[in-house]
């Protein structure tokens, strides 16, 4: 199960979980609690900020970074991916596509329709996994297990009942060259002091 699931490597390397998430992710009664924070560009007002979701009510207390934070409950699922977990208390497994995913969130009335107005496309996205457990209580906001450290991938596809948007891991970006262009073998000669920048073509 994805909550289950959560309990593996989400990025490349190991994690370890902290006492309290391993107690609760071994409670079957379990109750998850799927946050993402993400962040965006407003495109009208030029301006940048964070956006909360959860699957349920769900809110930060006053000592926690972000403080006193309230998550809307338009998460319509967790995170869902594929890993194994290798030992309690440690992490690994195989590694996520660098297609990310997505987060769906439920709307209604048009309540979610100024999404349009927010690029989303390479602005930070992080999801955690945790929530409530009859037998060990809730799972404080630095006990949540990052299951996602990625960004967004073009823009949110918004529609009458749901927002979606997309995700992509960062090492995505290794995909495309960081420079295209090729040394033909010339006498070419690159000066940079950050004043008189100048290409030395050689003799002529």
């Amino acid at each position: 199960t994805p909550a289950t699931q959560a309990g593996a490597q989400a990025q490349r390397g190991s994690r370890s979980v902290s006492a309290t998430y391993a107690q609760f992710l071994s409670d079957p009664m379990r109750e998850s609690v799927w946050l993402a924070e993400i962040a965006y560009y407003d495109t009208v007002n030029l301006t940048t900020g964070t956006l909360y979701f959860s699957t349920s009510a769900y809110g930060t207390a006053a000592s926690d970074t972000p403080a006193s934070q309230l998550y809307e409950a338009r998460m319509a699922s967790g995170y869902n991916f594929s890993a194994t977990i290798e030992e309690l208390g440690a992490l690994g497994g195989l590694l996520l596509p660098r297609d990310g995913g997505s987060i769906v969130l439920l709307q209604s009335m048009g309540a979610l329709d100024y999404l349009r107005l927010y690029a989303f496309d390479g602005r930070a996205i992080t999801i955690k996994h945790g929530g409530y457990s009859p037998v060990y209580g809730w799972v404080s906001y630095a006990d949540f297990l990052t299951v996602f450290t990625g960004e967004g991938d073009g823009p949110a596809l918004v529609g009458i009942d749901e927002v979606t948007i997309a995700l992509r891991n960062k090492d995505a970006r290794l995909e495309y060259p960081i420079q295209d262009r090729k040394y033909s073998g010339g006498t070419y000669q690159l000066y940079f002091d950050g004043a008189g920048d100048y290409v030395d073509c050689g003799a002529t």
